[in-house]
């Protein structure tokens, strides 16, 4: 299975935005992994940092501005330069394409309990119509979700192989380099799916 991290691919655009996925689409990964924030007025916005100062040189979290600030701002990475693209028009594009996707919600102390109920009543019917997946690093938040999404799309992202899978979890995504022969092997006899 090939997932296209944060959107892109050799660095073709500028990570988490439309200007990338329309590039990277054009390779037709298995998934195109993306990060989604929530924004002051509880809608969401494509972007991985909690900080915009690497990507728009400005000291702000997603939390602290609107969608339509968010969008105004120009985004520079990988020489390349285009505005941040809101969440609806980005999920809209790749199912226009037919293009899975991997949904990482990124979720902060100041609304995490809130994100994960607003983004389920949302997207939960879009996300299972087109056979998206969701994973996060927040179990709370992963917890709250289970109650909306089939456990075929929803996942736990785990920074390190620090755990025994659990029963109630399809799937995990961590990095390559803490799998461990054992954690694989344990998954593969429960049937379940390891992302690297």
């Amino acid at each position: 299975m090939t997932i296209a991290h944060r959107g892109v691919n050799q660095e073709n655009g500028v990570p988490n935005t439309l200007e990338s996925l329309k590039k990277t689409i054009k390779y037709h990964p298995d998934y195109i992994e993306l990060d989604v924030h929530m924004t002051k007025e509880n809608k969401f916005i494509v972007l991985h940092d909690n900080n915009l100062k690497k990507l728009a040189g400005i000291k702000a979290h997603p939390e602290d501005l609107t969608l339509a600030e968010l969008k105004k701002l120009n985004v520079t990475a990988n020489n390349h330069q285009t505005k941040l693209t809101d969440f609806d028009t980005y999920l809209k594009y790749a199912n226009q394409h037919h293009q899975k996707l991997l949904i990482e919600l990124k979720t902060t102390p100041n609304n995490a309990t809130d994100f994960a109920n607003i983004f389920a009543k949302r997207y939960c019917a879009n996300i299972i119509e087109n056979h998206h997946q969701l994973h996060t690093l927040d179990f709370q938040t992963l917890m709250i979700l289970q109650n909306d999404i089939p456990k075929g799309n929803l996942n736990y992202l785990m920074p390190y192989n620090l755990t025994i899978p659990e029963e109630n979890i399809h799937a995990y995504g961590m990095r390559y380099s803490t799998l461990s022969p054992d954690f694989v092997a344990i998954n593969r006899q429960k049937h379940k799916l390891v992302y690297a």
